[in-house]
């Protein structure tokens, strides 16, 4: 024989219930004291009680900024709470042979030495004992993604062609010859002697 008590008052004679594995609505945020008292027979009697903790609005999340090796990749905490503050925070990036595969810090960084696929592993609570783990894969590369449109073109010397270099962050093109700007995604060529173009890409966190 199973009698749960819930520890909302407010709900009447759902307060109670005499189920083996009940469910309860809670209307008002708060910390409730759940007692229940087991029986078998009526002979042997034993009860006990936990604090449930009631509040929604907890949603953890994060974002990454960074993609290359070598380079710091700055771990961003994005969650929000509607009730309490958000005050604990444990990473685990996915890289056991580093020494510093851990932090709590709330936004952290971290350098991973090879370019590979990584499960990063983010536990975070509230001051209203609200906790949640979430995990999510992350790419790191050698290079941030280039590429070029076209890669090979022929024009006459009299004939203006565009460059296209497609990524995120600040170009530099060579050499700097018959090119109305170096410092530009698309620039304008115009070469009377056939000229190889280079493009160079760093992005927004020097990689």
């Amino acid at each position: 024989e199973y009698r749960w008590i819930f520890g909302d008052p407010s709900s009447g004679s759902l307060d109670t219930s005499f189920l083996p594995g009940p469910s309860h609505f809670y209307a008002t945020p708060g910390v409730y004291t759940v007692r229940l008292r087991v029986s078998s027979g009526g002979l042997c009697i034993d009860s006990t009680q936990q604090d449930i903790k009631v509040f929604p609005g907890f949603f953890p999340d994060f974002e990454v900024l960074g993609k290359c090796k070598n380079i710091p990749i700055q771990f961003k905490d994005k969650t929000t709470a509607a009730f309490g503050s958000v005050n604990n925070w444990k990473w685990n990036f996915g890289e056991p042979t580093s020494p510093s595969n851990t932090s709590t810090l709330q936004n952290p960084t971290h350098v991973y030495a090879a370019a590979n696929s990584y499960n990063v592993e983010f536990i975070v609570s509230t001051s209203v004992g609200c906790i949640d783990t979430i995990y999510k894969t992350i790419d790191i590369l050698n290079q941030p993604p280039l590429t070029l449109q076209p890669k090979d073109t022929l024009i006459c010397n009299i004939d203006t062609l565009q460059l296209n270099a497609v990524g995120a962050g600040s170009f530099f093109w060579t050499p700097n010859y018959m090119i109305d700007n170096v410092n530009v995604a698309n620039p304008l060529v115009s070469p009377d002697v056939t000229t190889t173009y280079r493009v160079q890409l760093t992005d927004a966190f020097g990689c």
